[in-house]
């Protein structure tokens, strides 16, 4: 099995919605991803969390990021179809304007 990064994105209209929902909306709002996370089963490595204040930093020096990255999940399939249809049936695609993107994790040398 491999690794895949689901990395999600939102327009910022999205992402400010997302942050001002009430604890009943927030609440509410989990329940799609548990029901997901069942469905994926044992093929969930990583819940993930939501994420926020992007910052980027090169040997330049240090400035925003994409804020447009919300939150991410690892799963392991069988190949990158199979991880895509994991992206196909997420919660995030609901959302308006909502995307996932999913990246292969490589195995490194030696770890």
């Amino acid at each position: 099995m491999t690794k895949f990064l689901l990395l999600y994105t939102a327009p910022a209209e999205t992402r400010q919605r997302m942050q001002q929902a009430t604890p009943e909306e927030m609440k509410e709002g989990m329940q799609p991803w548990m029901d997901w996370f069942q469905r994926v089963g044992a093929n969930m490595v990583d819940k993930g969390m939501p994420l926020a204040h992007a910052m980027t930093v090169t040997q330049d020096g240090v400035q925003p990021g994409n804020p447009e990255y919300v939150g991410y999940n690892v799963v392991q399939a069988e190949n990158i179809d199979e991880a895509i249809a994991y992206a196909k049936d997420n919660p995030h695609m609901k959302r308006e304007g909502g995307a996932v993107e999913v990246h292969e994790m490589m195995e490194m040398p030696g770890m």
